[in-house]
């Protein structure tokens, strides 16, 4: 696969890549520079790709430092007070929060701590196509627990294997095969000849389940997985089978989701959910300042992203990294100032992509409700959008699922309901066609309409 500097830059630190030179592409002036993926890269998590943690020279990519950690004392603070209550036995903690509120982040930290105090960390991730893929997230637990490395051999990742479950007490041939299958690999022959699918698939969950148990023998253990709202059903059910069991070994899980995600095993005595809020105006200041460039004037530049970010961490870090990089492209000696820092017109890649994603995965009904919202503006009652929509009494029922997926919030006192954040609204709006934005802009406008409803 061959990529720009665009791509590359979105997707830093997840690949490992080899530049290949400028690209004459079909209807572009000038060359492009273009780089070849070659494979995966032994990042930890996209969390350590987008924020730096890894070693930067491979990928040609300045080093980023991590912003500042405020603002989530409570939660640090309650991820502590249940990882201890109870440590003989499994306890289970949701930190739920929307896309960019800090998830990853206040699990990077927790982790650190669980390192400190010698818990062995398994870690692992769902991605966006993790549906389509059996035990996805538990493929990196594996890869990371047996260190295997991108670019092995399918003889060194035999090898490695089998050297590891020789250690935990399993080196039964099917395990190995098993192991080796769950990574899409060979198995020895005639490992698993003759067992179907539905089989293997169940042996497999058998199997990872007793790396758990064989694993919490040697020290305590806690397991890590990220983004569980792209959890594939496989994964779901080895989650729940070992949440439910009598038997389970002492064991710390610690999961992140977005709001519309209901794990299965909510509510059982043994879990407990962790609630991000957006931050403070303060503490999103702090993490802005933390990236200001060298002359910038934090008393204008601050208050500007601070009030774009509204409390979201990642959409404050990249509307600053996006000023400076503006700033630098000016190509003056002199330190950039307050003066010659624009708002961004467009949102920066990043952000742009995120909330793209996230709209782009809605039923096509509420995506146009969402983007006739968008016209009427950052709030809306649900007379005026009904008038707009003609919707009816349905419309109140999907408002009431959007809530859930936390892109609007209603206004009890006023009947209002408003996007949750104003960045969500600006995709929706400039995700509308320029002749439809154009029909819809020549609606009424929301006074008139709220006349027209009151008669």
């Amino acid at each position: 696969m061959i990529v720009a500097r665009s791509t590359r830059d979105l997707a830093r630190g997840l690949f490992e890549y080899r530049a290949i030179g400028p690209v004459a592409l079909e209807g572009s002036p000038e060359p492009v520079d273009a780089w070849q993926v070659l494979r995966a890269s032994d990042t930890a998590s996209r969390f350590d790709a987008r924020s730096g943690r890894y070693r930067a020279e491979r990928f040609d990519l300045p080093m980023r430092s991590l912003s500042p950690f405020v603002g989530r004392g409570r939660e640090m603070d309650a991820l502590r007070k249940f990882a201890t209550a109870e440590a003989g036995s499994i306890r289970v903690i949701d930190i739920v929060g929307e896309p960019g509120i800090g998830k990853s982040r206040l699990l990077h930290e927790f982790r650190g701590e669980l390192m400190r105090q010698n818990v062995y960390v398994l870690a692992g991730s769902c991605w966006p196509d993790s549906k389509e893929t059996a035990f996805r997230p538990f493929i990196e637990v594996v890869r990371r627990s047996f260190r295997l490395r991108a670019g092995f051999s399918e003889e060194e990742v035999a090898r490695e294997l089998e050297h590891g479950l020789t250690l935990l007490g399993l080196a039964e041939a099917e395990d190995l095969g098993l192991l080796m299958n769950l990574l899409g690999l060979a198995s020895p022959q005639g490992v698993l000849q003759g067992l179907s699918d539905v089989v293997v698939g169940q042996r497999k969950r058998e199997l990872l389940i007793r790396l758990v148990y064989e694993r919490s023998r040697f020290s305590p253990l806690a397991l890590l997985l990220e983004d569980l709202h792209w959890i594939d059903l496989a994964s779901q059910q080895l989650l729940a089978e070992l949440i439910a069991s009598k038997s389970s070994p002492p064991l710390l899980i610690v999961t992140t989701s977005r709001p519309e995600y209901r794990p299965t095993w909510e509510g059982q005595p043994n879990c407990s959910a962790v609630s991000l809020e957006p931050l403070s105006a303060a503490d999103t200041g702090r993490i802005v300042e933390s990236h200001l460039a060298l002359g910038m004037d934090a008393s204008a530049v601050v208050p500007l992203v601070v009030g774009k970010a509204e409390g979201n961490p990642l959409f404050a870090e990249e509307i600053i990294n996006y000023l400076v990089e503006q700033a630098d492209q000016q190509g003056s000696d002199a330190a950039p100032q307050a003066g010659s820092i624009n708002p961004p017109t467009v949102l920066p890649a990043t952000v742009q992509a995120l909330l793209a994603t996230r709209v782009d995965r809605l039923a096509p009904a509420d995506k146009s409700l969402l983007q006739a919202a968008s016209v009427i503006g950052r709030h809306f009652s649900i007379e005026l959008l009904e008038a707009v929509t003609n919707l009816g009494a349905n419309l109140a029922v999907r408002l009431t699922a959007l809530e859930q997926l936390d892109l609007v919030r209603r206004d009890e006192s006023s009947r209002e309901f408003g996007f949750k954040h104003a960045l969500v609204r600006d995709a929706l709006y400039a995700s509308l066609l320029g002749a439809r934005r154009g029909w819809a802009c020549s609606l009424p406008a929301p006074s008139a309409l709220s006349a027209a409803i009151a008669m």
